[in-house]
């Protein structure tokens, strides 16, 4: 990632973090455009949409360190790496993850959010995935 990708993913959640995004809206998304993935979630989700998005935030802060972006994401690789999550779903929570941001920006989201986002969620799906490569230069395909 380029130092202005990494300054316009940090703002942009920023951003939303200061419009009150409810983290919970992630989710409801994710299961309306994955459905078959609902399965995986307690009906009630309790402080999961929170603690994503909190661990979101902090891996964003870190995407400039891959060491300090890998210590910060032990925990949720752990946790993801047990509950057998598969690339396909982070892949999908990706697609989710850039609609509700693209949602929420309305007009002021332009390609290079697009291409920000997912260079983000490559390289934050190989901390999960425990892959971390120094660069994330090519970003997966995303489907509509």
């Amino acid at each position: 990632m380029t130092p202005d990708q990494i300054t316009l993913v940090r703002s942009t959640f920023a951003a939303l973090d200061r419009s009150g995004l409810d983290p919970a809206l992630v989710y409801a998304r994710l299961f309306e455009l994955h459905p078959e993935v609902r399965m995986r979630f307690p009906d009630d989700l309790g402080p999961l949409p929170q603690n994503f998005w909190s661990g979101l935030t902090g891996l964003i802060l870190r995407l400039d360190d891959v060491a300090g972006l890998t210590e910060e994401g032990a925990g949720a690789a752990a946790y993801h790496r047990n509950m057998g999550v598969t690339s396909i779903e982070f892949a999908q929570l990706g697609e989710t993850l850039d609609d509700v941001v693209r949602t929420q920006l309305g007009e002021e989201y332009t390609p290079a959010h697009a291409e920000a986002l997912r260079r983000t969620w490559v390289l934050v799906t190989e901390v999960l995935q425990q892959r971390p490569r120094i660069s994330s230069a090519t970003p997966p395909v995303l489907t509509d």
